[in-house]
C-alpha cells in the first residue's frame, strides 16, 4: 500500500474560479514549485497519477485551466514542457527559452 501527501494552500482552496477539487490539487502541485522560484515540469501520467484520473481526464483539466487563463504551458525545445500559474499579468516560472537539460539545479 502506498500514499502521496499534498500539501494544499488555503489561498487556493479559496479561489473562486478553481470548480473541483482536482483543479485544487493540481493548482496546489503547480504552485509548490513556483514558490521555491522553480519549474513544474511533470509529466502527463505523474500528473494522472497524482490526481487519480486518466489521461484524457488530464487533459481537459490542463486544457480547460489553460483555455480560462489560469495556467500558462510553454513547451520548450524537444518533449518538456513548463506548467506555470498565471498571477495577475505575470506568468512565474521559466523563461520560454528555458533548457532543463542544461540546469544543474536538477
Amino acid at each position: 500500500m502506498s500514499y502521496k501527501i499534498l500539501k494544499v494552500y488555503d489561498h487556493v482552496l479559496q479561489d473562486r474560479r478553481l470548480l473541483t477539487l482536482r483543479e485544487k490539487y493540481l493548482i496546489s502541485y503547480i504552485w509548490s514549485w513556483q514558490e521555491q522560484d522553480r519549474c513544474c515540469f511533470a509529466s502527463d501520467e505523474f500528473l494522472a497519477s497524482l490526481l487519480c484520473c486518466d489521461h484524457p481526464t488530464l487533459y481537459k483539466l490542463l486544457t480547460d485551466l489553460r483555455s480560462r487563463r489560469i495556467l500558462k504551458i510553454n513547451h520548450s525545445s524537444g518533449q518538456a514542457r513548463m506548467i506555470a500559474i498565471i498571477v495577475g499579468n505575470e506568468t512565474p516560472g521559466c523563461p520560454e527559452d528555458f533548457d532543463i537539460f542544461s540546469n544543474t539545479e536538477f
